[in-house]
């Protein structure tokens, strides 16, 4: 499957087809939160049997002073990023019971349970953040969870709360882990910047991580989009640029 992407010399005006496998990796997974986060929540678990981001530095020759600095990096709780916004901005006077409600219509009785048997229905949520640290230890743990069943976890909770899903994504994200952090070390490296999605494609094979393989297929569709809306932007912009160049001659030439 191909992407539409400027690519003449001189300008972009003609927009041509260009293959996904051709494009740079920090153009397509760096710059994308969403998919980074996916490569992380593979890649990140290390395994004596399933070769992970390690062996990824490893086959990208990635020194191993730099190694040893990625694995310092660990996920920052998506859940505390959400209760930091949630008391911060989104409604400092939130309560327990109000928090309860919201928890009881995601059907996760169990945190319900849990917070019944710590905290008193009146306190603000604010209050708990700022000065009882096991609040945040008894949610995350049970609201981290990444399920495609329908167990809520914190991304539910974030929509029942009616929080954009710009700002959902950026939960989390504050520690984007030992993978994440080879994807940008990647990004400005000699020798890694230019490494094609073909290239990364290649690595995920000899590495026999085929389900990396196949999610990145499944992705596919949404990085032509991506790559054709940028495209059309780009054509579009020197379109009006060139339009306004031509009328700045025809006006210093008629003078």
């Amino acid at each position: 499957m191909e992407s539409r992407l400027p690519q003449t010399a001189s300008t972009p005006s003609a927009v041509q087809f260009v293959s996904v496998v051709d494009q740079l990796t920090s153009e397509v997974v760096t710059d994308n939160t969403r998919l980074l986060k996916k490569l992380s929540t593979y890649l990140d678990r290390e395994s004596d049997v399933i070769k992970h981001w390690k062996h990824l530095a490893y086959v990208l020759d990635v020194p191993p002073e730099e190694t040893r600095k990625f694995d310092m990096y660990t996920e920052h709780s998506p859940t505390e990023d959400l209760f930091n916004f949630l008391s911060d901005i989104w409604n400092p006077h939130l309560t327990v019971q109000e928090l309860k409600m919201k928890l009881t219509e995601l059907h996760r009785m169990d945190v319900v349970h849990s917070l019944e048997t710590e905290f008193p229905d009146e306190m603000k949520v604010s209050d708990l953040i700022s000065g009882e640290p096991k609040f945040i230890m008894l949610l995350s743990p049970k609201l981290d969870i990444e399920s495609s069943t329908d167990i809520g976890n914190w991304r539910s909770l974030a929509t029942e709360f009616g929080i954009r899903i710009e700002k959902i994504e950026q939960f989390g994200l504050r520690g984007s882990g030992p993978a994440g952090a080879l994807f940008s070390y990647m990004r400005a490296a000699e020798g890694l910047c230019d490494l094609t999605m073909g290239q990364l494609l290649d690595h995920f094979q000899a590495m026999k991580r085929l389900d990396l393989v196949y999610m990145l297929e499944k992705q596919q569709p949404k990085i032509e989009a991506d790559a054709f809306v940028l495209a059309f932007s780009i054509e579009r912009n020197y379109g009006k640029h060139n339009q306004r160049q031509k009328k700045q001659n025809f006006m210093l030439h008629s003078r």
